[in-house]
């Protein structure tokens, strides 16, 4: 499970009701960011199992450590948008108080 998701459910179990839109916008940057990472690093594990020649398994492996990074500062990423929507939504319950 990815950072933001678990800030996502801690919010909801704080009672925090996110807007669908809000809900499908994180859906959607999710989609167009970790899971092209995902599926672009399911390829290449495949591709490391079937080279043959082990420059060619060292260069997928490198590709694989830059993907692993990329995805971790993606997660970053979508833990801000999620802090940015909660943020919203405190402050909206302050100011209908």
């Amino acid at each position: 499970m990815y950072r933001y998701e678990k800030k996502l459910e801690k919010a909801k179990k704080k009672g925090i009701r996110f807007e669908e839109f809000e809900l499908e916008y994180i859906e959607i940057a999710r989609t167009h960011g970790l899971g092209v990472l995902e599926m672009y690093g399911a390829t290449l594990i495949k591709a490391m199992t079937e080279a043959k020649n082990q420059k060619k398994r060292e260069r997928i492996r490198q590709l694989l450590w830059i993907c692993s990074e990329i995805s971790e500062s993606f997660d970053d990423d979508m833990c801000m948008l999620v802090d940015v929507i909660i943020k919203r939504h405190k402050e909206q319950t302050t100011a209908g108080k």
